[in-house]
């Protein structure tokens, strides 16, 4: 709905007056470790031994199959993939061959389930594949993804019990899954029943994509423009953002980002630009050069930034030439600049007292900063071992500053939900059972 958000109508089902729709054919996209049972989970699924299986330490799979099965009316397709641990594969393999995932469960799967045993520990060598492949897949990963348990029978305690006490790591996963999980029990005789669970579990995520008429919509991409002084942790912040080492860091006294760069990521199912820019006080350049520089940011956020964040160090004091060039972009940028506003402290671990007490009694200028930006701030503890939570805390505040102050087509958007949300509604008042709505509206920014 605006440089953050998506908004599309696509395929509104006017289908009848019950708000569920009945899967007619199920894609399920396998991946995970060797040893963790995809092989066989994916004959359990297919109620069939089609997939090889075996036990010892090298990988069975060694490219992505797939194969068929029919079950209560429902074409089942599941497709096996190999592990890319044992595959050793650089990045460009690695990318053919998510791509190749991709085509086999086109037009996208049904369901992407990560193969974890419940018996052994996760490892970070696994979390940072998982990371990856999520990476290279891009937009809709996550709202498929449900994660399957296997060896659930040897569990010596409840699951909900074992899953508050798991490793950070795989609580991302879930977080990512949106808690969606299904537990194989290997030894049991009825395996219908746990397969049926999965088919429920698929088929309610399905329903809630398709058929949600609600009013919210979903982020699908962030820009982040990142400004302040050399030394303040620009470009760390950026690569803290990103997941990844993108930019440039160091600990000279001259600044290592000599011109504005982009990089992207992928979190959580929302595409990540962030936007690194050079220190125009080091810059040492007139008003010509710096509006040149200033324009050029205004292109690299096009349409608009989802963020500005200006970074500031809360450790040392914020000075008066700061804060000069500091209103000197503002007033460059023009409308708009202080809607986007963020403060982004870093240093936070060296913090003596309350962040809140602190802000009390800093100087003027960096007041008059904290209230164009509306008191929005986030700390950055640079020592923290966990930065996803500081991450997601930053996304939170983009995402309601998002909410709070939309672009202005946000609201043409909005009449034209309304239109279509009426449409449907009278249209199955009418009886009008079967007829279907195809592409109301897609805006992609």
């Amino acid at each position: 709905m605006s440089s953050f958000f998506k908004f599309s109508f696509l395929n509104i089902a006017l289908l009848d007056t019950r708000t569920t729709v009945e899967p007619q054919r199920c894609r399920i996209l396998l991946i995970g470790k060797t040893g963790n049972g995809k092989s066989s989970l994916g004959n359990t699924i297919l109620g069939r031994e089609e997939f090889r299986t075996g036990r010892s330490m090298s990988s069975t799979t060694l490219r992505a199959q797939r194969k068929f099965s029919s079950r209560a009316g429902i074409d089942i397709e599941v497709v096996d993939t190999p592990d890319l641990i044992n595959m050793d594969t650089d990045d460009t393999a690695m990318q053919h061959e998510v791509s190749q995932w991709k085509k086999l469960t086109l037009p996208a799967p049904s369901a992407i389930l990560i193969v974890i045993r419940c018996d052994v520990r996760y490892t970070a060598e696994e979390h940072e594949v998982y990371r990856k492949i999520k990476e290279l897949w891009g937009s809709g990963f996550t709202d498929r993804l449900v994660v399957a348990f296997t060896h659930g029978d040897r569990l010596e305690c409840d699951i909900k019990e074992e899953l508050k006490t798991v490793r950070r790591e795989l609580q991302n996963v879930l977080r990512d899954a949106k808690w969606r999980y299904v537990v194989f029990d290997n030894t049991a005789r009825d395996k219908d029943t746990q397969v049926d669970q999965l088919l429920n579990c698929v088929h309610k995520m399905e329903t809630e994509q398709a058929l949600d008429t609600r009013t919210t919509v979903e982020p699908q991409r962030c820009r982040i423009l990142l400004i302040g002084k050399t030394g303040n942790g620009k470009s760390s912040l950026g690569n803290t953002i990103l997941g990844r080492e993108e930019f440039r860091t160091g600990r000279s006294m001259s600044s290592t980002t000599l011109r504005a760069q982009r990089k992207f990521s992928s979190r959580a199912g929302i595409d990540i630009e962030v936007v690194d820019t050079p220190d125009l006080i080091n810059k040492d350049i007139d008003d010509t050069a710096m509006q040149l520089e200033v324009s050029e940011w205004k292109k690299l956020t096009r349409p608009a930034p989802s963020a500005i964040l200006i970074v500031i160090r809360c450790d040392v004091r914020y000075t008066v030439e700061e804060h000069e060039v500091y209103r000197k972009i503002k007033e460059l940028w023009g409308s708009g600049f202080t809607d986007r506003l963020v403060v982004a402290f870093t240093f936070g671990d060296r913090q003596d007292c309350d962040i809140k007490e602190e802000l009390k009694t800093v100087c003027r200028e960096l007041q008059n900063v904290l209230r164009d930006a509306k008191w929005r701030y986030v700390v950055f503890d640079n020592t923290a071992r966990d930065k996803d939570t500081q991450v997601d805390h930053l996304l939170n505040c983009v995402h309601k500053m998002e909410t709070e102050h939309p672009q202005p087509f946000q609201k043409v958007l909005e009449l034209l939900y309304f239109l279509v949300s009426f449409v449907w509604h009278n249209v199955s008042k009418v009886g009008r059972a079967n007829f279907t709505v195809i592409t109301a509206v897609q805006t992609c920014l």
